[in-house]
């Protein structure tokens, strides 16, 4: 019966480092690593053309051969990296980045909206409810249009 376990071929069992080495030299994941080593040095990119700030406030998110996406925190972050675009691209190309690596886009950071406060709903029981209607009492037998009713019918105007 022919061997069929998971990660041998007909060669028979392949070190770790021959697999490893296998992976480096694919050339699509050789380059996915460099662009994520490009994206990890952003923050220094942003803090040496934009200052003080520019790593806390913008974040590279994409790199592809001719584009890099910056998320910023707001619109005047946005606007600081647009103008310094072409001193951000040469920096990026210069550590490695693509030659043709020509635009700069921004968009701003999606913020969460604040969790709403858990509030528990008022206890209701059976003196929460109308005996009569079945509405909203006041911890009464009955509500107020209920118990109002019954007072007219008992002692009608004259």
């Amino acid at each position: 019966m022919p061997n069929r376990s998971r990660g041998r071929d007909s060669a028979g069992p392949r070190s770790m480092r021959s697999l490893l080495d296998s992976i480096r030299r694919d050339p699509a994941i050789r380059e996915g690593m460099e662009r994520a080593r490009l994206l990890d040095s952003f923050p220094a990119i942003a803090d040496m053309v934009l200052g003080a700030g520019g790593s806390e406030n913008c974040l590279a998110i994409q790199l592809s051969d001719r584009n890099l996406v910056v998320e910023v925190t707001d619109n005047i972050w946005a606007q600081r990296v647009q103008m310094s675009a072409r001193e951000i691209l040469k920096e990026v190309q210069a550590r490695g980045g693509s030659p043709r690596l020509a635009r700069l886009n921004t968009r701003l950071r999606q913020r969460r909206a604040p969790e709403p406060a858990a509030t528990s709903p008022p206890p209701e029981g059976p003196a929460m409810r109308c005996e009569r209607c079945g509405g909203r009492s006041a911890g009464e037998r009955l509500c107020l249009v209920c118990a109002a009713e019954l007072d007219y019918w008992r002692d009608p105007p004259p």
